[in-house]
């Protein structure tokens, strides 16, 4: 093992410093894409170590605030009291992607499998509702956007028991 490297309940895993908002992203599958670095010499695959040690950009900030003001997001405040191991990945580095997130650098790291860390042990994170495009024509905005705060709600119920 190495200073890029932690064992996490038993795994091997790549050190990824970053911020709350963007460990919590990750957790629930929003982010599945991280912008590779081409003279790296990690592994092609394996795990990511989540660490907060970052801390929230304004911009971070002002999509939080926004976020929670619309229902469903955790707090500032829950976001602020983030630190250290979150979670872990497993990851892939590919040559190119179709996931959105991806900003053309040339190897985009591929997130699969979250799991949060808790008491010591990795622990699934629960499927996030998947919210399928297969509703009728005529379903109003308002259902729609029920359908969305709904999901959100549920992401935000997972996070405060983490």
């Amino acid at each position: 093992m190495n200073e890029e490297t932690i064992i996490v309940d038993g795994i091997e895993c790549q050190i990824y410093e970053t911020t709350a908002l963007e460990a919590w992203l990750a957790m629930h599958g929003l982010r599945r894409v991280l912008c590779g670095d081409a003279d790296h010499q990690a592994p092609k695959t394996g795990c990511i170590a989540h660490v907060v040690a970052r801390p929230l950009e304004p911009k971070e900030i002002a999509f939080i605030e926004e976020q929670s003001a619309c229902g469903g997001f955790p707090s500032l405040d829950k976001f602020l009291g983030i630190s250290g191991l979150v979670g872990v990945t497993d990851f892939e580095i590919v040559e190119s992607t179709d996931l959105p997130g991806w900003d053309g650098s040339p190897n985009p790291v591929i997130l699969s499998n979250p799991r949060w860390f808790i008491e010591g042990k990795l622990v699934p994170v629960p499927p996030d509702i998947v919210i399928q495009d297969e509703s009728p024509a005529t379903e109003s905005r308002l259902q729609s956007r029920q359908v969305r705060r709904a999901a959100r709600r549920a992401a935000a119920r997972r996070f405060r028991r983490h």
